[in-house]
């Protein structure tokens, strides 16, 4: 369920005077959103599994739940045909060849009925309050026009987190079975946005201009780390200068805007599993077992379950040249998010509106854009391009409007859209042939010599599709008969030639554009 309410209080005060050198405007405001965020995320999994001995043997990650199979199993053929040799889980490698082979031939009770059980719940709740302030200014006879103002924003979150696991089976039998994580929290955030900008009108069709603007968005309350942390709201940082145009006709009207564009934590997901993994490592360089805490003071043992390798007698396995006891080191994260990402994004923007006659309208619009990594918890990302993002976007649209005759209040368009390919991902190196992305140095040794190399990390890039769309649209607008009212018929028919580009969307997230469709819509105004 979503509920929210919302209020807004403004003061104008607007006084002629004869201030030198122009005139004020003061302007105040208060902003009340009272926003209530009331949901609930939950998670469900089948409870329909099989066990073996005293323990209940399982494995859940994420929506795959999957019993576990010794390699025993597997020789003396205690499984059958279905056993399933698979080293991936939800799409994870593991280090290596694991001693555990997963069985995803889950069986459902002589009945065929599925139980289901919760193992994922959040619930949380956003109160934001804003308060506003802002004067804006005229100077020499209105050619010069300022406003600076300033907002503070007071961002309470409530939330409410708890996931219930059921861990592999372990050498430590009291580590079997179910694992209940919960936490609270209730963070209050208070954020000041200033802003100040102008316009000066060089000459009466032109006129150049330029500000500067801080801003807040508010979180979900969902927004959690690997630690099961909320992280910070989304705050961003953005200067433009540009000129605008605008013929006294009004025949011809325009902008040019370049821009600066800095965002910190940033709701869109742009952080891997892999990558989180790296950032957050379950092992020391040399195979142990991780036990010194992070930067952010959280231990490993929060986020990772180790399971020792064994021979079929218990015995542990050591790796040959350092003696340490060979684990897997299995990585359970509470979110997916890292606090302070910060992200550029720079480019410009032309907008162009051209009336040749009452009848004719043409807009051209064009944007390049550069979206950079500024700032990240893996050194190698930092100025890397972000996924899901295109240097180049066009948007062409003709319209044509009968305004006398039979015809009057007919219009029929075209619209024709490019948008270039669009990055999907940097697939990374594995350098020390771990079977693992390497995102730090790896020190390798050369297997003739036995020289020891430190290798850098390496990648490649996969960009997807241009993206061509071209709509056309007939639409008339007037009254059948003067008794009846006012009539809107439209037909729009989308993507005319059908072209289907595959298209990023964000990091190795893709998809099929829509093909042809046609849209009519009606509509009636009394």
């Amino acid at each position: 369920n979503e509920s929210s309410k919302y209020a807004r209080i403004t003061f104008n005060y607007d006084e002629e005077s004869n201030f030198i050198p122009g005139e004020q405007q003061f302007l105040f405001g208060i902003d009340l959103d009272n926003v209530e965020k009331s949901r609930s995320n939950e998670q469900l999994v089948s409870l329909n599994v099989r066990a073996w001995g005293d323990a209940l043997n399982l494995y859940l990650r994420n929506e795959i739940l999957s019993d576990f199979v010794v390699l025993d199993d597997i020789i003396y053929d205690n499984e059958g045909a279905y056993a399933n040799f698979d080293y991936n889980i939800s799409g994870h490698q593991y280090d290596g060849a694991p001693n555990w082979i997963t069985n995803t031939h889950i069986p459902l009770d002589e009945n065929n009925v599925s139980q289901w059980v919760q193992t994922w719940n959040a619930d949380a709740q956003v109160e934001s309050k804003g308060l506003w302030l802002a004067a804006s200014g005229k100077y020499l006879n209105g050619k010069l026009r300022t406003l600076i103002g300033i907002r503070r924003d007071e961002i309470k979150t409530e939330s409410d987190y708890s996931r219930f696991t059921l861990r592999a089976v372990k050498s430590n039998k009291d580590n079997l079975g179910a694992n209940l994580d919960s936490k609270s929290q209730k963070p209050l955030d208070i954020i000041y946005s200033p802003s100040i900008g102008g316009l000066y009108w060089l000459t009466k069709s032109l006129a150049v201009f330029g500000n500067y603007s801080e801003s807040v968005i508010s979180p979900t309350g969902f927004q959690f780390d690997v630690f099961g942390d909320l992280t910070p709201p989304e705050t961003g940082k953005g200067t433009e200068i540009g000129f605008k145009m605008s013929s006294q006709d009004n025949v011809l009207n325009g902008q040019l805007t370049f821009f600066s564009i800095d965002k910190k934590n940033d709701q869109r997901q742009n952080i891997s599993w892999p990558m989180l993994s790296s950032i957050y490592p379950g092992k020391n360089p040399d195979g142990s077992i991780k036990n010194t805490p992070y930067d952010n003071g959280h231990l490993p043992e929060e986020i990772y379950d180790y399971y020792p390798y064994e021979t079929r007698d218990g015995e542990p396995l050591r790796d040959d040249s350092t003696g340490i006891q060979l684990v897997r080191a299995e990585f359970n994260p509470q979110g997916y998010r890292v606090a302070d990402e910060e992200v550029r994004s720079e480019g410009m923007e032309l907008d162009l509106y051209y009336n040749p006659t009452n009848n004719l309208s043409i807009f051209l619009g064009y944007a390049y854009l550069e979206t950079r990594v500024l700032k990240s918890a893996l050194d190698v990302l930092e100025g890397l391009p972000t996924a899901g993002t295109s240097d180049h976007n066009m948007n062409f649209t003709l319209k044509y409007s009968f305004k006398q005759g039979k015809y009057k209040g007919l219009q029929i368009g075209m619209n024709q859209k490019y948008r270039s390919a669009a990055l999907l991902s940097h697939y990374f190196v594995d350098l020390d042939g771990d079977n693992q992305a390497d995102y730090i140095a790896r020190e390798v040794e050369d297997p003739r010599s036995g020289e020891i190399t430190t290798l850098q990390p390496r990648y490649n890039t996969l960009w997807l599709e241009d993206q061509h769309r071209t709509d056309f649209f007939v639409k008339w607008s007037g009254k059948i008969k003067k008794s009846l009212p006012w009539t809107v018929l439209q037909v729009n028919v989308n993507n005319v030639f059908d072209n289907k580009n595959l298209i990023s969307t964000g990091l190795n997230n893709a998809r099929y554009t829509d093909g042809r469709n046609v849209v009519l819509s009606a509509g009636i105004y009394f």
